[in-house]
């Protein structure tokens, strides 16, 4: 409650996406929460942002696109291998 809405999530990583667009052959590091992650991954793929949560991504995971000709590709999604070694 009073937190920010998709609709402004969306329009916050609207200039994000059109960088990672006009230049796909950068290599990029995104950290932030899962919500952005979701979000950004929605728009990448033309998918509504309101779709957010059909993706089920996890906190500390890791998610890895390529962008190749207008397209993107999912390399990994919510790849959490790396926290293995924390869990007891």
């Amino acid at each position: 409650p009073g937190g920010e809405s998709i609709a402004d999530l969306d329009a916050r990583l609207a200039p994000l996406i059109a960088d990672l667009r006009e230049h796909p052959e950068e290599v990029v590091a995104v950290v932030s929460h899962n919500f952005v992650t979701k979000v950004l991954l929605c728009r990448l793929l033309g998918l509504e942002p309101e779709l957010f949560r059909s993706l089920g991504i996890d906190l500390a995971s890791v998610t890895s696109v390529s962008l190749h000709d207008g397209r993107t590709f999912v390399r990994k999604l919510n790849d959490r291998c790396h926290l293995e070694v924390l869990e007891p």
